[in-house]
């Protein structure tokens, strides 16, 4: 969630990169990041809430979107 640093906030990053989201890739989770990941959500028809809990992660990695 909004305000989370680390290898898997990159990660995250990484994942939306391959979605076609546009955002760089920095182990920040900040308003940019947040905002692509509401993005992923809805257009996965998943819980809108920015935060990348258990359903986002099975959703990235499935590649859903990709």
């Amino acid at each position: 969630r909004q305000g989370h640093h680390g290898t898997d906030v990159a990660w995250v990053q990484y994942q939306l990169s391959k979605s076609g989201f546009k955002l760089s890739i920095d182990s920040d989770f900040g308003p940019k990041t947040a905002k692509c990941v509401r993005a992923y959500q809805a257009k996965a028809n998943i819980t809108v809430d920015a935060i990348v809990g258990p359903l986002t992660v099975a959703t990235l990695l499935s590649g859903a979107l990709s």
